[in-house]
């Protein structure tokens, strides 16, 4: 885990931060399950599923804002199961770590993002 103080909310801020720029690179596609495992792996649960929100949040506000999607309930309705399915993500990779604890990284990490 990181270390408390500045770099706890560094770590998180530069995940952020990757998320948006990945949001205008990609055309607000963000591998979420990939940062799951990134937030899970490197800050305890409640920070991790707050970076994950914080890009979830981020993410919606570039496809609605910068990028021009509908203002639509059916737009809304997915950025809601998008933000569900990464939230929910964040907490399977946590389990997976668990899970897998006691095995090298090598096998530990592959299994969360599974």
């Amino acid at each position: 885990m990181i270390a408390h103080g500045f770099s706890a909310m560094l770590w998180p801020a530069i995940l952020v931060l990757a998320a948006v720029v990945g949001s205008l690179a990609l055309t607000c596609v963000i591998p979420f399950a990939a940062f799951a495992v990134a937030t899970v792996g490197t800050l305890k649960l409640r920070s991790a599923l707050r970076t994950m929100a914080a890009m979830w949040i981020i993410n919606q506000a570039v496809g609605f804002g910068a990028l021009g999607y509908p203002w639509t309930l059916n737009s809304a309705l997915w950025g809601l199961a998008i933000g569900a399915a990464a939230l929910s993500a964040t907490f399977a990779a946590s389990e997976a770590l668990h899970r897998f604890r006691s095995s090298p990284g090598w096998v530990r990490l592959p299994m969360a993002f599974v």
